[in-house]
């Protein structure tokens, strides 16, 4: 979603659910959002100026499910999206396949620096290879299967604080080639 002709603003809202509700706030004009469903959606967007006046608009936005959808969820000892220099972060990756699927591949990159802990490969082959977690399912993959792996990653001590990108892609070759990113918050912030 875009709203970069949106003149002045220096933040964002965005309400991808009708509800009312602010689900993400952002200082960039673009997002990428992940839907549970096909259909269409109502999304609002207020656009925010440096003075605090906001300026709103809905619009439908049509969506279909992608072959396979990825979703990874974060846990920490302080909740949300936060950890601590030196603390641990759980994080799950779940697969749902949409249509199906042979050869369905899962890479996670590793932010340099940190550790990484596999603990549940959710039936796959897995391997590592230099900054990313692989995990492979060779088989073919039924229309409703859900596929989670879960792992652990160590957060150094000497770790910058601020915001840190997490980034994953689902790739398959078969019965069409897709390369999707798995959709999260994107990221983590390392107190």
């Amino acid at each position: 979603l875009d709203a970069a002709a949106s003149t002045g603003a220096v933040a964002y809202e965005w309400d991808f659910d009708g509800d009312g509700a602010v689900d993400l706030r952002t200082e960039v004009p673009q997002v990428r959002r992940f839907f549970d469903r096909d259909g269409t959606h109502p999304v609002t967007l207020t656009a925010i100026d440096a003075a605090g006046a906001r300026t709103s608009v809905t619009h439908a936005v049509a969506v279909s499910l992608a072959p396979v959808s990825a979703r990874r969820t974060l846990a920490t000892s302080l909740g949300g999206d936060r950890v601590l220099a030196g603390g641990t972060l759980s994080v799950t990756v779940t697969l749902a396949v949409n249509q199906a699927a042979s050869g369905l591949g899962l890479a996670e990159t590793v932010p340099a620096g940190w550790r990484a802990r596999p603990l549940d490969d959710g039936g796959a082959l897995f391997k590592r290879a230099g900054d990313q977690l692989q995990w492979l399912w060779p088989q073919s993959l039924r229309r409703g299967e859900v596929l989670t792996v879960r792992y652990e990653l160590d957060v150094p001590e000497a770790a910058a604080r601020g915001w840190v990108r997490l980034d994953g892609s689902v790739s398959s070759f078969s019965p069409e080639r897709f390369n999707l990113s798995v959709h999260s918050l994107n990221g983590v912030e390392v107190l």
